[in-house]
């Protein structure tokens, strides 16, 4: 049995599913003989002092409780490689949710990812270790394009490509002497180092993305794992873009209606409402292993 270090309990939430809606849970289980795994952000953030307020974000903690959840489930059950996802996140880390997906690809070899609300940003990039995405008319993804923060500002790494390319497409029409001010203003206050470490970022980014279509949705087409991980982090105008299921599978991605599972889906719309209003600054990690394979 391996166990998180005492000193790592005070930092994660994940155990065995023992709440009201665990028997519904484990008839689920066990019809599809799968494992059950609920990575699920609230909505209502802790309270860290009397004026401060974190929510959930996939970090730390969600890293070593997925990983904890994992060997419990094959410690039970070694030859498991179904899992069904409940998947409720705004997101987080870039590293985090990379190694999060990549545990997931390794672990199972047929994964379903339900999405009854929100998987953005380091969300979607677990989204997309699924081999099928199930989705809903509120159900939401978001762009890849990594998100920095200083001096407590958050912007868009693609936003600072943008603005270069907008200066030199300006400036290869006109002349640094016949600019307004504002033009020179603006080219000067531009930070090469800045583009090239934004650069950087948003191509691990694409690189991560494609690494996990590659080992599961796109595990026989690498050229469309290419092709939707390109548009994923680059061809959307916000971060904050809304990809429903209609431009899920306009993109390309493996997606389907919640029709499919309609039990399933209503059991894990239960699951997530009896989680979305408890106060906590991390994920909560649950699962269900079957009865019997």
């Amino acid at each position: 049995m391996i166990e998180i270090p005492k000193p790592m309990k005070e930092i994660v939430d994940v155990k065995k599913e023992d709440g009201k809606i665990k028997e519904e849970l484990l008839e689920r289980a066990s019809t599809h003989n799968c494992c059950i795994l609920g990575f699920i952000a609230s909505y209502r953030p802790a309270r860290i002092t009397p004026t401060k307020f974190e929510s959930a974000e996939v970090g730390l903690s969600e890293e070593f409780g997925i990983e904890q959840a994992i060997f419990d489930i094959k410690e039970k059950l070694p030859e498991i490689n179904k899992c069904f996802i409940l998947l409720n996140s705004p997101g987080g880390l870039v590293d985090s949710s990379y190694k999060i997906a990549y545990l997931l690809r390794k672990s199972f070899d047929d994964i379903t990812v339900f999405i009854p609300h929100m998987a953005l940003s380091g969300g979607t990039l677990i989204a997309l270790s699924g081999n099928t995405i199930i989705m809903g008319p509120m159900s939401q993804l978001s762009p890849l394009d990594v998100q920095l923060t200083t001096e407590g500002y958050q912007f868009s790494t693609k936003s600072v490509l943008n603005a270069f390319g907008r200066v030199e497409n300006y400036f290869s029409k006109v002349s640094v002497e016949d600019a307004p001010y504002p033009w020179k203003s603006f080219a000067d206050q531009l930070n090469p180092i800045l583009l090239e470490e934004c650069s950087s970022l948003l191509q691990t980014m694409k690189e991560y993305t494609k690494k996990i279509l590659v080992m599961g949705m796109f595990s026989e087409n690498e050229d469309k794992a290419e092709e939707i991980s390109e548009r994923l982090v680059y061809n959307f105008p916000t971060h904050d873009y809304v990809i429903n299921f209609e431009k899920a599978k306009e993109l390309g991605l493996k997606v389907e209606y919640y029709e499919k599972f309609p039990n399933e889906w209503n059991i894990f719309r239960e699951w997530l409402a009896s989680y979305a209003p408890k106060s906590t600054d991390k994920h909560f990690i649950r699962y269900i292993i079957p009865r019997k394979i």
